[in-house]
């Protein structure tokens, strides 16, 4: 599943993870693909069952 780079960083920040939200904006692609970028996404604390299943 894909999602924009945006929603995960404003997930980020929404949650007041603004370190990990700029750190979001720096690695990861425009379009964030949940299998693909998994392991960033795991640095920066966000599950991919999370983009998967919509939540962000």
């Amino acid at each position: 599943m894909q999602t924009e780079r945006k929603k995960v960083v404003r997930a980020l920040r929404s949650r007041g993870d603004h370190d990990r939200a700029l750190q979001a904006e720096c690695s990861l692609p425009r379009w964030v693909d949940s299998e693909r970028d998994a392991g960033v996404l795991l640095q920066l604390d966000v599950e991919p069952a999370d983009i998967q299943a919509g939540d962000i």
